[in-house]
């Protein structure tokens, strides 16, 4: 009442009596304002429940939330630890792959040197054995073009010539035939000399080489006896024959070349093998990089989500 009384006195302008229609007008007036400050105390009082459920409610929510931190933040500090632990394994593993590497590197170096000396020993042999080969290739290529009227003729000759029928023996001998020399007269042929030209002399077969030796060093086989005219086969035979048998004789010579090949072959066998497990080890190691790096990414997206939560 005395607010509205303070509210409604400035409507007078001057002091005059209180009528009955001055209180009446002043009451009127005294309700209005009581009303209006009624409606403003309501709306206050419902912002003030408003407010009062809102901060209720997001206690409530903050309360959850730390909660649920309280639970994500041990898992996200378990999975910095793996992810540390596994960065500090992967380091590890690149340090020693590095040190595998260049040992690798250094073992490669002897491992070339010992390839290049056994090429250069390969060349070697073969540039000593060339002339030999060509000789022996050069009277394979002669007795391959031997045609069947050769040998015919060769057969009436051959039969009253003791050199020609112990070189024809021996030869049959080498490809395990009968050496009798009415069984050779009957089947000797082309193909049956093409048999004898492609046994490969280069193995060095035991039985073969002894038959060679047999057959040079025999008082029998007497090339100079040959007419190559008339004793055409009896020639090319013995052409082959020797060109075979210094063939032999140069290897022989050369034995200790062959021997040291031999060596370096092992040799690079041994550094192989060594090359081979360290090669292993290198890709073992790369494999378990590779695992351990996708590892620590999936960990990364777990902590990020994780963090992210928080």
């Amino acid at each position: 009442m005395k607010q509205s009384a303070e509210d409604y006195s400035p409507k007078l302008l001057f002091d005059i009596e209180i009528t009955s229609k001055n209180f009446i007008e002043m009451i009127q007036f005294y309700e209005q304002n009581y009303t209006k400050h009624k409606e403003a105390l309501k709306q206050s009082l419902a912002k003030y429940k408003n407010a009062t459920e809102y901060e209720s409610k997001n206690k409530k929510m903050i309360d959850v939330s730390e909660a649920e931190v309280s639970k994500l933040e041990p898992q996200r500090k378990e999975i910095e630890k793996t992810m540390s632990e596994k960065r500090d394994e992967i380091s590890r593993l690149l340090i020693l792959k590095s040190d595998i590497n260049q040992k690798q590197q250094d073992d490669d170096k002897p491992r070339e040197k010992t390839r290049n000396a056994i090429e250069d020993l390969e060349d070697q042999i073969k540039s000593t054995l060339a002339p030999f080969v060509d000789k022996i290739q050069n009277t394979i290529n002669t007795l391959n073009k031997i045609e069947l009227k050769e040998i015919l003729e060769y057969r009436n000759v051959s039969e009253n010539h003791a050199p020609s029928k112990f070189i024809l023996s021996q030869v049959f001998a080498m490809i395990g035939e009968n050496t009798e020399y009415d069984y050779i007269r009957k089947n000797m042929d082309p193909n049956k000399i093409k048999t004898i030209s492609s046994i490969d002399y280069a193995k060095q077969d035991p039985t073969f080489v002894t038959y060679i030796n047999e057959t040079v060093n025999s008082p029998d086989f007497q090339p100079e006896s040959f007419n190559p005219k008339i004793h055409t086969l009896s020639v090319k035979f013995s052409d082959w024959i020797q060109a075979v048998n210094k063939y032999n004789v140069t290897t022989n010579e050369i034995e200790s070349s062959y021997k040291k090949l031999s060596d370096l072959n092992r040799k690079l066998d041994k550094q192989n093998n060594t090359y081979q497990e360290t090669k292993s080890k290198i890709e073992k190691l790369s494999t378990e990089i590779s695992v351990l790096e996708k590892e620590v990414q999936e960990m990364e997206r777990n902590r990020t989500r994780i963090q992210g939560q928080i």
